[in-house]
């Protein structure tokens, strides 16, 4: 009697080369997608510092993706590392010596049965949010809550036996990752805003700007800003010439420009379109 041929498991079809394809292509799109999230993020609170909306600049997908490289500082990082190393944390115990692997597997395993205080004091550093946030840590409370969330789903903490259904395995997973998500935010937002900052600070070392136009340009007075025009019967195609200027961004022939001195509370951005009777020209910035 012959046995009946054995579908596949999961397992199987994962470590066959097309199985390994789908499974990078998957985390690819997932990589990419969440790139992109944190990349608008960044790019809202860097631009909407200087009072723009990173929509109305219209970065491609691409662009919002590499952006979204600058958010490696020292947050990110270090929540990626320990996210990895716990990853590794059952390779490395079965790699420890019998005695050393017990202790770090016993310790492991209270933690994870502890997985409710974890979760407690993520809630708890909600109530204390708004202070943490205004210091720069307000990433830390979602992703304790997250970890206390993934903890739960652990062997450890459910008597060696992985949870299963809607509530005790859907739920829980679907909520770690939107706090995920939230601190991807905050750190995203966090960075953008201190970049901006930054930059606004050394907006000496920015290139220069000398704008040239047929005609006054009307624009609002800020004590850097130095309009030089000729008499109106002047031969020449440009009359007036605009200087104490640096550039913030260019995209499709429009110039954001603001003045040296530049101030986040009183002073504002111009927005110009080159042609028509406009002409920019673009100086190394002066230390």
């Amino acid at each position: 009697m012959t046995e009946a041929p054995t579908r596949p498991t999961a397992d199987t079809d994962s470590a066959t080369p097309v199985g390994l394809i789908k499974s990078v292509v998957a985390q690819a799109s997932f990589l990419a997608a969440l790139m992109f999230y944190a990349g608008v993020l960044y790019d809202s609170a860097y631009f909407g510092y200087f009072h723009l909306s990173s929509l109305s600049i219209g970065f491609t997908f691409a662009e919002l993706v590499v952006q979204s490289l600058r958010l490696m500082a020292v947050p990110l990082l270090a929540l990626l590392a320990v996210g990895l190393l716990l990853m590794q944390v059952p390779d490395l115990v079965r790699r420890l010596p019998g005695r050393l692997a017990t202790i770090d597997v016993g310790a492991f395993a209270a933690t994870a049965r502890c997985h409710a205080l974890v979760l407690l004091a993520g809630v708890l550093m909600l109530l204390f949010w708004r202070p943490l946030q205004l210091h720069g840590w307000g990433w830390v409370a979602p992703v304790t809550i997250a970890a206390g969330l993934l903890l739960g789903q652990t062997r450890a903490a459910n008597g060696g036996r992985r949870p299963h259904g809607l509530f005790r395995h859907a739920v829980p997973i679907l909520a770690a990752g939107v706090f995920l998500l939230w601190a991807v935010a905050l750190i995203a937002a966090l960075t953008g805003h201190s970049d901006a900052e930054a930059d606004a600070r050394r907006i000496e070392d920015r290139p220069a700007v000398v704008v040239f136009s047929s005609k006054s340009l009307k624009l609002s007075p800020h004590p850097e800003l130095h309009e030089q025009c000729l008499a109106a019967e002047s031969d020449t195609l440009y009359r007036c010439r605009y200087v104490g200027l640096r550039l913030l961004i260019t995209r499709g022939g429009r110039y954001y420009l603001f003045p040296v001195g530049w101030r986040h509370d009183t002073d504002p951005v111009y927005v110009l379109q080159e042609g028509g009777g406009l002409r920019v020209e673009l100086l190394p910035g002066t230390r």
